[in-house]
């Protein structure tokens, strides 16, 4: 009996042991968020002088003994493939990005110091753009978070205020005028089907956007145009200051620029990719940098940055001033993000700070106009 009961129990136990493995699928998208971690290990065991292969092996067997199943499955695929020969760009891919990939292919060249060197370009790199893409998510959130929840109060309250006030006292909605039949209105309304057809709209609308963003490219001049405005123009100076930020990580790393334009073009949506197309062409007709930039006819990253290239590309030390063009151009992208998120939130507190002085308006209106008709109903 007892030996009935072990194992069913053993298999249970077995179960929950392996519970913290995670897929190989899934923890490749929950990676990214782990990925510093991952450098900063790898970091302090290149500046001891430990091969890359021997190092992946060591914080794996540490990832197994701390059932961290994320680290576990990113490090046990990459060591997998440098068991079988692969480069490091080879064993990374598909968990860190294309530009990543470059400079630690270029680092692990140079011995160890450059690999120590290119993981520091890596962190430099991405918490230049983190402080841009947080502050655009948080001021994008907190607005529409108000909005939402202002719309919903106040359609919740006002089909309330109907279904009870007015269901009690048997007045004749026509008998209301001004904010009281607002409110009566906007209670009607929280009654119907378009209460959420219309905020659902909204919504279905924004991510329509945000996914036409980054592939919609025909008809060009049309999308040419359309990249001056909002939010748009939000998109282009982001994506552009990320991509001009990695551009010139990796032509400091000595990497040919034809190389950069290639291997950032690749893995890139299709607005980006066209752009780059079209200056990796002109670039390869022996067209010189800024040129290039230039007469793509995209004003890509932007006029002001096009126009620093023209004035410094044929100087010598090029590569450091093009590392300081993208550092400020970053600086100043995430500036107008939070002067654009700045002034969302603004409109957030407006609408909440509007809609509680509309419905108190409407509810005082509303009690004096039933108290008065009572009064003259007697």
């Amino acid at each position: 009996m007892s030996n009935m009961l072990s194992s069913p129990v053993q298999a249970v136990r077995n179960v929950f042991a392996d519970a913290w493995v995670v897929p190989e699928n899934v923890a490749a998208l929950m990676f990214p968020m782990r990925r510093k971690t991952f450098y900063r290990r790898v970091q302090i065991m290149s500046k001891a002088h430990m091969p890359f292969s021997d190092a992946i092996k060591e914080l794996k067997s540490r990832a197994h003994e701390s059932k961290n199943g994320v680290m576990y499955a990113a490090l046990s695929s990459i060591s997998y493939r440098l068991e079988r020969g692969r480069t490091i760009a080879e064993s990374l891919d598909g968990w860190v990005p294309q530009e990543e990939m470059m400079l630690l292919n270029a680092g692990d060249k140079r011995g160890y110091a450059g690999f120590v060197a290119a993981i520091d370009q890596i962190l430099t790199m991405g918490a230049a753009t983190k402080a841009m893409m947080t502050t655009l998510v948080s001021g994008l959130v907190e607005p529409f978070i108000m909005i939402a929840a202002m719309y919903g109060l106040i359609t919740w309250m006002a089909k309330s205020f109907n279904q009870k006030a007015l269901a009690l006292t048997h007045i004749n909605p026509d008998q209301l005028t001004g904010g009281a039949h607002q409110l009566y209105a906007v209670g009607l309304y929280a009654t119907t089907v378009w209460s959420w057809i219309i905020p659902l709209g909204v919504l279905a609308f924004i991510i329509v956007l945000f996914v036409i963003m980054p592939i919609w490219v025909t008809p060009e001049k049309v999308r040419k145009v359309v990249d001056h405005v909002p939010p748009f123009s939000i998109y282009k100076a982001i994506v552009g200051a990320k991509w001009m930020m990695a551009f010139a990580t990796l032509g400091k790393a000595g990497i040919p620029y034809e190389e950069v334009f290639k291997e950032t073009a690749k893995l890139s949506k299709p607005w980006l990719k066209m752009r780059l197309k079209a200056i990796e062409l002109l670039y390869r007709r022996g067209i010189g940098l800024g040129p290039a930039f230039a007469q793509s006819g995209y004003q890509f990253p932007s006029k002001a940055l096009v126009d620093d290239l023209l004035a410094f590309g044929d100087r010598p030390g090029f590569e450091d001033v093009l590392m300081v063009l993208a550092e400020e151009w970053v600086k100043s992208t995430t500036l107008t993000v939070k002067g654009i998120t700045f002034a969302l939130t603004g409109v957030g507190y407006l609408s909440v700070f509007g809609g509680m002085i509309w419905i108190m308006g409407s509810f005082n209106a509303m009690q004096s106009q039933i108290m008065a008709i009572i009064q003259q109903t007697h």
